[in-house]
């Protein structure tokens, strides 16, 4: 485990068991798609949107331990793009760390409790 912590590919191997854990929830409560990534050709990208009965989830994912103000950036980007279409959406930060927060509106979600969090809202 130790060498995970410093291994060059560690956030891209995090985010990889992210969204093979949103994708597992989402199929095991029937929901099989709805799961996708979004860039921009201006820029902006999401590791993740996830299409839930309600709303548009834009996901940020993190392997950091310690939440950063701008690791919602991107999000914010993506949200004014879909409030054309009128689409509720909502921002969540999956990070490495223990404690579950609300910043500005962004949920900070830690790994640990990808499982408790409803994908399918």
């Amino acid at each position: 485990m130790a060498q995970l912590d410093v291994h060059p590919l560690r956030g891209a191997i995090f985010e990889d068991w992210v969204v093979s854990e949103i994708t597992k929830q989402r199929f095991n409560r029937g929901e099989a798609n709805g799961v996708y990534f979004f860039r921009d050709k201006a820029g902006p990208e999401s590791d993740v949107l996830v299409q839930g009965r309600k709303t548009m989830k834009i996901v940020e994912v993190k392997a950091g331990q310690t939440i950063a103000s701008d690791w919602a950036a991107n999000s914010q980007k993506i949200t004014e793009l879909f409030a054309k279409t009128k689409q509720p959406v909502s921002s969540v930060v999956v990070y490495g760390g223990n404690e579950k927060q609300e910043r500005n509106g962004v949920t900070h979600l830690p790994w640990h409790a990808i499982q408790e969090y409803s994908w399918v809202d």
